[in-house]
């Protein structure tokens, strides 16, 4: 028996026996790679609430660890094509051979993986030893979570080895910058003694007095050069510039992923002063001792000229002076040992230079950066370790997720007060109606998402700890109307637990710990107020529902354009956390890789009945006196289910139009169908912007199809699909988005 999932992670397996190397590369890989994970764990999940699939011992005891040591073979060959990628960047050797033999691995392992899943078949003694063993699926399942997270710190590492690349270089700039300073003082007076032995030769054996008084010009002019070369300083330890402390995965010994922890500018401090610093102060040290002995040496042999010619005489004989003799004696005794230690010392600074200071040496063991023995984060992992991971996993859970449990304390309160975020009176709905601010306001928070959702709030854990271990991070949470997008950043803006918080959203006032701002669509300038207002500090910035951040002077394109490079600046200051609908991300994929903008996308999907059911009963016991009767609850929950199709908001609205008619659409199904059907483009597009402005759309469009256009919205206005939210600007009538999203994506699967 196949379950939902299975031909979806079937086709995931096929794709990778079917592998080009020209998808072989990290973001190409690390893209399937996650998609795939995500599949078998949407298998398992399902395998694990179907009551027939339990008893089928093929998919527990063997498939399910062939499927676990594919997903091994994946996380490792993204680290292989990741150092891959490294070493070709630092130009060392790599084996030509690497892509190929990696390919035909995956594609080999990838069809073993579908023949076996095509067998099913144990032997009866298998299946009598299997009875006495613990189903392996739930450890499967945990240990393809840390997988994922393994395989994403893998493919955040190629980018923080980028920009070590680039600050090792910056270093390396300055360090010469500096070193040259050092050596070209030495430069400088080996050049000037040479061209004082040679102006010395001109007047050996004998001269003139105008040549001897030349030749002490000379003297004096290089004497006053050596004076100044002693003025320079002496040069200092340098400092690297970026003080992240890192754990970059390495390698991988015995299945466990091995990671290196880097303080790159404590450890090149010590580096530096241990084998860098000893040559080049060795070097200083004879530099000035030189300097010394020239200038002893220099005024020596200028006072003995200029005693030679206080006598007039037509030729002098400058051999008895030994003018000559003590320039050679200082050419002999300082200048040439100077000299080969210049070029020694040189040498072997630049053999360090050249031998540690490659981005990619992070991946050598006699490198820079020394080994983290102690930091990693999986056992070993074999064909039998059934019971591995999960006391460790219980521990990271529990310290994970303890935030998580210890906020949803505050919402029985936050039930209990009025939320200034419900549907507003549109539809001569009642303000003052405590129940719509209970079940059909936006964002509805409360210890109804608790009954939910905790794979939603897992990656964004995982992530915002990366975040915080110095590697880029940013979530997008996406999903149709009522599933439960705002909820899950109300969740995260009440935790006291983690960095302080900026919640944003489109045209309202937002607040920072010193200052409050007025409202704004310019998304770049609100995001730049807020980095400076928190200059220094790390937070967490939450942009909700991006579909609205437009207005007559801001478009919506511009501010995702701009948003995408303010991510990329304040990557690692600002951990952002952004909602948008299923419609927006659809058109802003056709023009962005958001997978190189966000490190997760999490998609709010469908809760199941039971966890509806929970939710609403939760909502009923907050206030009862506000809900149906017992009686009317479980006469309605059922309908209520099966209308809300998974979608919680959708449910709470349905809840709602039991006790008031107003809230019930007035077409028939089939009707309705049809209808959105024929005005699919135009609805897609209010979804995606939540609302238009009829006066915009001459920006747009012909004036024939403003006609068109104008006559399509007030036809909709007429049966109510679509509603003025205020002058001259039309979204979706707020009763009946669930009804429309669900006619399209009908219209979509059809």
């Amino acid at each position: 028996m196949k379950v939902q999932r299975d031909i979806e992670l079937l086709s995931r397996m096929n794709d990778w026996s079917k592998v080009a190397e020209a998808d072989l590369t990290a973001h190409v890989f690390y893209q399937k790679s996650e998609k795939t994970l995500d599949s078998i764990s949407a298998f398992f999940e399902e395998y694990k609430n179907n009551e027939i699939l339990k008893e089928d011992y093929y998919i527990s005891y063997v498939w399910s660890i062939e499927v676990r040591d594919f997903s091994l073979l994946l996380r490792d060959s993204l680290l292989g094509l990741v150092k891959y990628d490294q070493y070709a960047h630092d130009d060392k050797a790599v084996s030509r051979d690497f892509m190929v033999n990696l390919g035909s691995t995956i594609r080999n392992a990838a069809s073993e993986i579908i023949e076996s899943r095509s067998k099913d078949k144990l032997t009866a003694k298998d299946v009598k030893l299997f009875n006495h063993q613990t189903n392996p699926v739930s450890n499967v399942l945990l240990q393809i979570d840390e997988l994922n997270i393994q395989l994403k710190k893998i493919y955040r590492s190629h980018d923080k080895i980028n920009e070590i690349r680039l600050n090792l270089e910056s270093f390396k700039r300055d360090f010469h910058l500096s070193f040259q300073k050092q050596t070209g003082v030495v430069e400088s007076l080996i050049e000037e003694i040479i061209a004082v032995s040679e102006l010395v030769s001109t007047i050996h054996p004998s001269g003139t007095k105008d040549q001897i008084s030349s030749v002490i010009d000379g003297i004096n002019t290089t004497y006053s050069k050596l004076e100044s070369l002693q003025t320079v300083e002496s040069m200092e330890v340098l400092s690297y510039a970026d003080k992240v402390n890192l754990n970059i995965p390495v390698e991988v010994s015995s299945g466990r992923l091995v990671t290196k922890s880097l303080d790159i500018q404590s450890e090149i401090s010590k580096w530096f002063s241990g084998n860098v610093y000893p040559h080049i102060i060795e070097l200083e040290n004879r530099r000035n001792l030189s300097l010394e002995a020239s200038l002893a040496a220099l005024n020596s042999a200028r006072v003995k000229l200029a005693a030679l010619i206080l006598d007039d005489s037509d030729s002098y004989d400058t051999s008895s002076s030994d003018v000559k003799v003590g320039i050679t004696e200082l050419k002999t005794q300082h200048i040439s040992p100077l000299e080969k230690e210049a070029t020694e010392n040189t040498g072997k600074i630049e053999t360090y230079l050249d031998h540690d200071f490659y981005a990619s040496s992070i991946y050598d063991e006699d490198s820079l950066f020394m080994p983290n023995n102690g930091s990693v984060q999986m056992t070993n992992i074999s064909r039998d370790a059934q019971k591995r991971m999960v006391s460790s996993y219980k521990e990271y859970k529990k310290l994970a997720f303890g935030w998580f449990q210890k906020s949803l304390a505050t919402y029985v309160e936050l039930d209990r007060i009025p939320h200034n975020r419900f549907i507003s009176n549109k539809l001569l709905i009642n303000k003052n109606d405590e129940r719509l601010s209970l079940f059909l306001k936006k964002g509805y928070l409360g210890k109804s998402f608790s009954v939910s959702r905790p794979e939603l709030i897992k990656p964004i854990l995982n992530d915002y700890q990366l975040w915080k271990d110095g590697y880029a991070a940013a979530i997008l949470i996406h999903g149709k109307s009522g599933t439960g997008k705002s909820a899950l950043i109300g969740i995260l803006s009440q935790s006291s637990v983690i960095d302080e918080m900026v919640n944003v959203n489109a045209g309202e006032p937002y607040f920072t710990k010193n200052k409050s701002f007025e409202r704004s669509y310019d998304l770049k300038k609100v995001i730049s107020n807020i980095a400076y207002q928190y200059t220094g500090q790390k937070i967490i910035l939450t942009i909700d529902d991006l579909g609205q951040w437009h207005n007559k002077s801001h478009n919506l394109y511009d501010n995702i354009n701009n948003l995408s490079k303010l991510i990329q600046k304040y990557k690692g200051d600002i951990f952002f956390v952004v909602s948008c609908n299923s419609y927006l991300k659809s058109r802003i994929d056709i023009f962005k890789d958001l997978s190189l903008l966000f490190s997760s996308q999490i998609n709010v999907g469908k809760l199941s009945n039971s966890n509806l059911k929970e939710a609403l009963m939760m909502r009923f016991r907050a206030l009862p006196e506000l809900g149906l009767s017992d009686t009317e609850h479980e006469d309605t929950i059922g309908p209520i289910l099966r209308n809300a199709n998974g979608n919680v908001g959708h449910a709470m609205l349905e809840y709602s139009r039991f006790y008031n008619s107003k809230y019930k659409p007035d077409l028939k199904s089939q009707e309705f169908v049809e209808l959105i059907n024929d005005y699919s483009t135009l609805l897609k597009y209010i979804l995606c912007f939540q609302s238009i402005n009829e006066n915009e759309l001459s920006s747009m469009l012909t004036k024939l199809e403003q006609i068109e256009f104008k006559n399509h919205i007030r036809y909709l206005i007429g049966l109510k699909v679509l509603i003025y939210q205020r002058a001259n600007v039309v979204t979706i009538n707020p009763f009946l988005i669930f009804s429309v999203e669900k006619a399209l994506d009908f219209k979509t699967t059809t």
